[in-house]
């Protein structure tokens, strides 16, 4: 595979979810993978699940949980994929999520209205 471009390297999504343990969990059965602490690692992939340290941010930003994902070895269309299929799962898990990264025009955003 090709190097990962700058702008597919990182994506990080906001999730309205207070519990950041119960996201892991999720993200853990549903990629089928154990986590290392708060890291979940697949092929071409890492995926971190952490509390949002900036909990006092206006709106989304502010939500309690944030999933970083980082581009290992995907491509462009690999990654957007994936990422899209991270949000679609969230959310019919019942969360808001909204992406922040160089592709988010790409992916499927909350209405925040």
């Amino acid at each position: 595979m090709s190097a990962v471009s700058d702008r597919y390297r990182e994506c990080f999504l906001h999730v309205d979810a207070d519990d950041r343990h119960e996201v892991l969990a999720a993200l853990s059965r549903r990629l089928g993978v154990v986590p290392d602490r708060r890291t979940l690692t697949v092929p071409g992939f890492e995926v971190d699940v952490v509390g949002n340290d900036d909990r006092d941010a206006p709106s989304f930003l502010g939500w309690a949980t944030k999933v970083e994902v980082y581009g290992q070895s995907a491509t462009g269309p690999e990654t957007v994929r994936f990422v899209t299929g991270l949000m679609e799962f969230l959310r019919s898990a019942g969360h808001r999520v909204v992406a922040v990264c160089d592709f988010e025009d790409e992916l499927p955003q909350t209405d925040l209205d």
